[in-house]
């Protein structure tokens, strides 16, 4: 189940860079818990180092956020992993705010056959708070647009600096 599900969130692939101990640390979350979650419930599942070392990336973050937040509102912490499963299953990544109520974040589809335009543009939009789909050619954004009705659609330029006039 979390192998699916990381795959979901983790669109552009973001680099895991975080230890346990350091996310620990700024989620105010004691490592063992971290480890427990992991084990018990296999929805955020981080990388491994050559080492074995567990290694977050900032996607991880923010769903052991929503996490922490749903238990600190009264939740279990059963009921806050089924909620993000969820959440991530019908393909929405939950809000990364303060405070109880979730809010949905715009969605935006990024249209680009680059995949290394495609995943810089979309560092940058998650960074300021959007969640983000990516389409590396006209089918897929079709897809994505039929699917999931994004706020906006992003057409970036093609790897020749010309429009992408198959993703119209």
């Amino acid at each position: 189940m979390g192998t699916r599900i990381l795959k979901a969130v983790g669109a552009a692939g973001e680099q895991p860079v975080y230890s346990i101990g350091a996310v620990a640390q700024m989620l105010e979350v004691p490592a063992s818990t971290l480890r427990a979650w992991e084990e018990r419930y296999g929805v955020i599942v981080p990388n491994r180092s050559g080492g074995a070392q567990r290694l977050y990336s900032r996607n991880h973050l923010e769903l052991l956020r929503f996490i922490k937040r749903q238990i600190e509102s009264g939740m279990s912490a059963a009921d806050a992993h089924r909620v993000l499963s969820q959440e991530l299953a019908s393909g929405r990544l939950p809000a990364d705010g303060e405070g109880g109520k979730e809010e949905l974040r715009p969605l935006v589809l990024i249209a680009e056959r680059d995949p290394y335009a495609a995943e810089l543009s979309e560092y940058f939009l998650r960074t300021e708070g959007y969640e983000v789909a990516t389409a590396l050619d006209a089918i897929q954004a079709r897809l994505q647009f039929e699917e999931r009705s994004p706020d906006l659609v992003a057409q970036l330029l093609g790897e020749n600096g010309s429009h992408q006039d198959d993703l119209h």
